[in-house]
């Protein structure tokens, strides 16, 4: 029991869930994979980003309010891999982002 204690970032959530869990196996329990949307690197001018296909976005880099929003409602009522939304995944993860027009800073608060 101690071992579930210990948590891991799901790196292939959304796009390819069951290669961010232990083993890179779909039949691994969910209990230590973290889940978040979106990565830091994806807000930077020149950063290279894992690719999240049509499975997320983030805000600032051109997408939609509406779009943004519902892939962070989907994050937490019914996230890519999860059979039971209420056992698996149980640390889920909102990175805020920020943008100040003018000088172009950008990162995370």
């Amino acid at each position: 029991d101690d071992i579930n204690k210990v948590k891991i970032w799901n790196s292939g959530y959304p796009k390819e869930t069951e290669k961010g869990l232990v083993n890179c196996d779909s039949n691994s329990p969910t209990i230590r994979s973290v889940i978040q949307n979106d990565d830091a690197d994806q807000q930077n001018p020149g950063s290279s980003s894992r690719d999240m296909g049509d499975q997320g976005c983030v805000l600032i880099k051109g997408c939609a309010v509406d779009e943004h929003r519902a892939f962070e409602e989907k994050l937490f009522t019914n996230p890519n891999g999860a059979k039971d939304n209420n056992n698996d995944f149980p640390i889920r993860v909102v990175l805020s982002s920020f943008y100040w027009y003018g000088n172009g800073l950008q990162g995370i608060p």
